[in-house]
């Protein structure tokens, strides 16, 4: 059974795709790469809410990770978990802290599980259930979080010109 469009329109849209994924391509090919890392795992890694509140040090656990051979630059949060996670991983590079780069800012919520999140403040959930982004008591929401990662971004990508690691 034929199209029910003409040739013409196909064949456009066709041609189309193909420039548009060969530009794309090009594009990806030349772009400087820029690696987010989480930090390694802490003692308070334990199922709470882990941001901005409380700066605990890494475990001593051995790093498997692979590191990147060819990284230049190093940001980080400015919390000593990822400070140290960028020590561990690169022990002659510089490392540039950035508060944008801060964790989450979870307010009054850092340190509860979810389960005590939803018994403490009952709306987050009813919120959430509804698709609603809203923020943590005294805290930020993704929107934020994502708002301060763009400036972040914005900011560097006028002066990275080899590949960069951010740590957060």
């Amino acid at each position: 059974r034929g199209s029910i469009y003409p040739s013409y329109c196909t064949n456009f849209v066709k041609k189309f795709i193909n420039e548009f994924q060969n530009k794309i391509s090009e594009e990806w090919d030349s772009a400087i790469p820029i690696y987010f890392v989480r930090h390694y795992k802490t003692k308070l890694n334990n199922g709470t809410y882990l941001g901005q509140g409380r700066d605990p040090s890494i475990d001593n656990s051995p790093f498997k990770e692979k590191h990147l051979s060819n990284i230049n630059l190093v940001y980080s949060s400015p919390m000593k978990r990822c400070i140290q996670t960028g020590r561990q991983m690169y022990k002659n590079k510089k490392i540039i802290k950035d508060d944008l780069l801060l964790e989450f800012n979870y307010g009054i919520a850092e340190g509860l599980s979810y389960e005590e999140l939803i018994i403490k403040f009952p709306h987050m959930k009813k919120e959430w259930d509804k698709g609603i982004d809203s923020k943590f008591p005294e805290g930020e929401n993704t929107q934020d979080m994502l708002n301060r990662v763009k400036l972040f971004l914005n900011k560097i990508s006028k002066t990275i010109d080899n590949p960069t690691l951010i740590i957060t």
